[in-house]
């Protein structure tokens, strides 16, 4: 993950701040194994990226928990869509909140979201139209075509 140091002439300590960057396929790897969710959701944001209209805008939070948690970003950034680790969007359209273990079973194709929705398993939060997007990114379903 890509991060930058910015620090003041007036002898403060340089502070760590969060870089987007592209999103791009590709496992991080660690003795040939992935080593985090992080290639998982940077093919689900490049999946995004690739079916993504003219103009449109993502601005969504993805909060992990359990085993293998964090907060991850997927926005558009001078128009192309990215990730982030981190905080992500100060203002989303849309959050995500569901244990790692439970979006990874989907990004890899052995979990229905729409499922694991039903079932509890996934908390959306937001604008209906972003999460159907997401969706379909995800594989869950086709988007509808009611004009968006």
């Amino acid at each position: 993950m890509a991060r930058t140091r910015t620090g003041s002439a007036k002898g403060k300590a340089p502070t760590a701040k969060r870089k987007a960057t592209p999103a791009k396929g590709g496992a991080s790897t660690s003795k040939g194994k992935a080593t985090s969710i992080e290639p998982l959701l940077r093919d689900l944001a490049a999946r995004m990226n690739r079916a993504a209209k003219a103009g449109e805008q993502h601005s969504i939070r993805i909060q992990l928990l359990g085993e293998g948690s964090g907060v991850w970003g997927i926005e558009t950034v001078k128009g192309e869509v990215r990730l982030t680790r981190g905080a992500g969007p100060s203002n989303p359209t849309l959050e995500v909140i569901a244990k790692s273990a439970v979006i990874r079973a989907i990004l890899d194709g052995k979990k229905d979201g729409r499922a694991a929705f039903l079932a509890g398993g996934i908390r959306v939060r937001g604008d209906i139209a972003a999460a159907e997007r997401l969706s379909a990114a995800m594989g869950t379903h086709k988007p509808s075509s009611s004009g968006d």
